[in-house]
């Protein structure tokens, strides 16, 4: 192997390990969880989706999510 094979390599594994940074933090960023107290609902794009134990990944310009608490009234 010549040193210009190995940088190559090396510079394709930095960008692989960055890209895959990015699409993680893109991901853990549109996904929302509900909890035991508050759940959502996700309306807009493929119609609306009630998410109470769980998550599901929301669009900030394609859904809209509207927030429901889930303890009961005192």
């Amino acid at each position: 192997m010549t040193g210009e094979l190995i940088g190559q390599l090396v510079l394709w594994l930095i960008v692989a390990v960055v890209v895959i940074f990015i699409l993680y933090w893109v991901m853990h960023w549109l996904y929302r969880r509900s909890t035991k107290e508050r759940s959502f609902v996700r309306t807009g794009f493929l119609g609306e989706k009630v998410v109470i134990n769980g998550g599901a990944f929301v669009l900030p310009f394609i859904h809209d999510i509207t927030p429901l608490n889930m303890t009961p009234p005192h």
